[in-house]
């Protein structure tokens, strides 16, 4: 549940897997001893949302969604190249141990490879290697999956069920905030209590919120709350959390990102922090 910003970097060890969500059903995932650079994640003059990335060595997924609602570009880059995926795809990229070749196989959708100038479209089944450096290519054909593709095309169906049921849900769920929802699919359920909804998640008897995680100082952010719940960055981040009696704890939506919507007290001895709820006053 870290925010990831322009200039960060992701690395798995020889024994982890990251998976990472960009926003507008974008979403990637990178395997063992991988590192990836998030070289460029903006909103152009235009509105549009820019997601660049170099895969510094090891394997990469990326997920593009067809939000409808916002323009996009996802692609990966290094030195004389750029892959941009069309919208609705899924490419798996690689760079070889030596550092020197990079392959790109499209899942679905497709894939605009850019080569010193030169254009060509990747589509499902079709990969293609470029000699770092270079601006040598060679469309090749697909490669053999391996244990990567079987978790990250698992992780997809996912992501991807999750993000049509959120989609389902316009009374209570913007769609602009459609992946933030998804990312509560499967760990709890939607309610409603007096006339408001609210999403009561799964959890053992005793939970309480802003317990499991910490706190983490983010430039423009200041103190953000990093909660260790797989569903956490959303109800952490755009909402309240309410004790509803015989309900235990529930989640308010507020769609409004916060880097966190709790109370800090201090009672002459100690600092702590308490939930906020909707009726405090701001």
């Amino acid at each position: 549940n870290m925010p990831i910003m322009t200039g960060d970097r992701l690395a798995a060890g020889e024994d982890g897997a990251v998976e990472f969500n960009l926003g507008n059903g974008n979403c990637g995932w990178i395997w063992f001893e991988s590192k990836l650079e998030f070289s460029e994640l903006s909103i152009n003059g235009n509105g549009d949302q820019v997601s660049d990335m170099r895969l510094w060595y090891g394997a990469l997924a990326l997920r593009s969604g067809n939000p409808g609602h916002v323009n996009q570009q996802v692609s990966v880059s290094d030195q004389n190249l750029s892959v941009v995926l069309g919208a609705d795809s899924l490419v798996r990229f690689t760079m070889d141990s030596n550092l020197t070749s990079f392959y790109i196989t499209v899942i679905q959708g497709s894939a605009t490879l850019l080569v010193d100038g030169r254009e060509d479209i990747i589509r499902p089944n079709e990969s293609a290697n470029v000699l770092i450096g270079s601006g040598v290519y060679n469309r090749i054909p697909a490669l053999r999956s391996d244990d990567f593709d079987e978790w990250y095309q698992e992780r997809d169906r996912l992501f991807t069920g999750a993000y049509d049921y959120a989609s389902q849900l316009p009374d209570s769920v913007p769609h602009e905030y459609a992946d933030e929802a998804a990312s509560l699919h499967g760990y709890g359920r939607w309610v409603t209590v007096g006339g408001s909804m609210y999403w009561s998640p799964y959890v053992a008897a005793g939970w309480v919120p802003y317990h499991h995680g910490h706190w983490d100082y983010i430039p423009c952010w200041g103190w953000t709350w990093i909660p260790y719940e797989p569903w956490g960055w959303t109800a952490f981040h755009y909402g309240f959390w309410c004790f509803m009696g015989d309900w235990g704890w529930l989640w308010y939506p507020q769609w409004r990102w916060r880097p966190h919507y709790a109370h800090w007290r201090y009672d002459g001895r100690t600092v702590h922090w308490v939930a906020a709820h909707p009726d405090d006053p701001t």
